[in-house]
């Protein structure tokens, strides 16, 4: 039940340049996500790992879009299991209300496609009662993956709620490439994965699920974040742009609402930008087409399967020395007493040396301490 009357409006293309124009107008700050005509900061304020239970969050989100000369939010429908859609809602329901910042002055991005947390609950209940509709890949026991469109309906209803926003700005399609069969092995195993033909198939049902939306004014446009854009060519799971814009004409018609495309690009992953002997720039041909884009794991980049931090918070005043610090680990450990069948617990003045190598930033280090 909803606990506001969800916020009118949507981001204006006069709104959004005014603000950051008021904000400082620093030259090269500006930026026009493509035909949408909407201007946006060139750095947004990206939600990730935002929590509900940190002030911290709350105070950056503020200082970004008041002081900060950011009106760009981009967030996700599984981002802190629904807390950072939460956060930024009451966030920016505080500041329109404070009169701080006009609704039609932000540019709320959000996604779709992870199925996790509690709907991840139900489905798997749903699921004992009878087949579930669409094609779900059960990527892992925590994380399934859709883009069919009762879950783009189901997700994007729950992101609404979250935001308190009648309309979301941008809708991007999360990663779509988990539903391609990696091989014919793996679609034996798991039949609701697709080849390639078949994938952009179901796409155009998904692309006409989103223009629906464009026309009942719950999203003013949608588009695809896809890690796989910038793929080796080899790749089986690569995606194309050129079949993404043949599916979105083909669901909505030459006036389709397929505006922004969202990939890697950072100090290390440069594919977007450099191309290949295939073919030309990702950025560049997305230019010539007139579509946005955004660049995710601007900080971070993934390696060989590893996530390689490119920065860090903080300064270098608070950093410890680490054969100090496991030395004084191994101490307190000792004092606790060694684990046995009854009070199993991980030596980390042990196993953390010998992990370090997979330890390249705080995703993989969550997966090691989850296991």
């Amino acid at each position: 039940m909803a606990t506001h009357t969800r916020i009118p409006g949507r981001a204006t293309p006069a709104a959004s340049a005014e603000h950051l124009s008021a904000l400082g107008g620093r030259v090269g700050w500006t930026r026009t996500l493509g035909e949408t005509q909407l201007s946006v900061s060139a750095l947004g304020f990206g939600a990730y790992r935002i929590g509900r239970s940190d002030g911290a969050h709350r105070d950056a989100l503020r200082h970004a879009l008041c002081h900060g000369g950011v009106n760009l939010i981009d967030t996700s429908w599984n981002y802190g299991r629904g807390d950072s859609e939460r956060v930024v809602g009451e966030v920016v329901r505080e500041l329109i209300g404070a009169g701080q910042v006009e609704r039609e002055a932000l540019v709320v991005v959000s996604k779709v496609g992870y199925l996790q947390g509690a709907l991840l609950d139900e489905l798997k209940l749903e699921e004992e009662i009878g087949p579930l509709p669409g094609r779900v890949a059960r990527v892992a026991a925590d994380h399934w993956h859709s883009v069919s469109p009762p879950y783009i309906e189901r997700c994007l209803e729950m992101s609404l709620e979250r935001l308190g926003l009648e309309t979301v700005d941008v809708l991007l399609l999360h990663n779509p490439e988990y539903l391609i069969s990696p091989g014919p092995q793996e679609a034996a195993q798991q039949p609701l994965y697709m080849r390639e033909d078949a994938f952009y198939a179901e796409l155009v049902k998904s692309f006409e699920t989103l223009e629906q939306a464009v026309s009942d004014g719950r999203i003013a446009a949608y588009g695809v974040s896809s890690n796989a854009l910038v793929a080796a060519q080899d790749s089986e799971r690569r995606t194309s742009l050129e079949r993404f814009l043949e599916a979105a004409r083909k669901a909505g018609g030459a006036h389709h609402h397929l505006r922004v495309i969202q990939v890697p690009l950072n100090a290390i992953e440069q594919g977007a930008a450099t191309g290949s002997k295939a073919a030309s720039p990702l950025l560049e041909r997305c230019t010539e087409l007139g579509l946005g884009v955004l660049a995710n794991r601007p900080m971070n980049a993934l390696v060989a399967g590893h996530v390689v931090r490119l920065a860090e918070p903080g300064d270098d005043s608070t950093a410890h020395d680490f054969k100090a610090a496991r030395r004084e680990v191994a101490r307190l450990e000792a004092a606790l007493g060694a684990p046995d069948e009854n009070h199993a617990f991980l030596l980390w003045s042990r196993e953390l040396p010998v992990s370090m190598r997979t330890l390249f930033g705080c995703v993989a280090f969550d997966d090691f301490q989850a296991n």
